[in-house]
């Protein structure tokens, strides 16, 4: 069954105690200020809603492997397409290799090591209709 699993506050307070404990205390300012722009656009886009939106793409069944974090997800595609990333197996390797980048999708570290390609293609093959009502608005 699909639940928000964190409040867009939630995601905030984390993506704020994440860049304070490992960039801004340890004096590696310039990688916020390099990345602001991505920083201030996930910023205020509360992507909970989209839960409202996929639920009925998911078993209600509480059986097999809980679903990921939706709202991670798409929020990461949506900095994919920030970074101008066009490919999701070549994302899938940013986000292991640039904690930042995980941090600020919304994944804990060190649970964005075991980002898979697949989680990726599920959330667009739950979503495709939501983002064809977007598209023609």
């Amino acid at each position: 069954m699909l639940v928000v699993k964190y409040s867009h506050e939630q995601y905030q307070d984390f993506v704020c105690d994440f860049l304070t404990r490992y960039y801004i205390s340890t004096g590696q300012q310039i990688t916020i200020v390099t990345k602001a722009s991505l920083v201030v656009k996930l910023w205020g886009a509360d992507l909970t809603g989209i839960v409202k939106l996929i639920k009925n793409r998911y078993s209600r069944a509480n059986r097999g492997i809980p679903p990921k974090d939706a709202v991670a997800l798409l929020r990461s595609l949506i900095l994919m397409t920030f970074t101008g990333e066009t490919s999701i197996p070549k994302w899938v390797d940013s986000l292991r290799s640039d904690p930042f980048l995980a941090v600020l999708s919304g994944f804990c570290p060190p649970a964005f090591l075991l980002l898979k390609l697949m989680m990726f293609r599920q959330i667009l093959s739950r979503a495709w209709v939501l983002f064809i009502i977007i598209w023609i608005g």
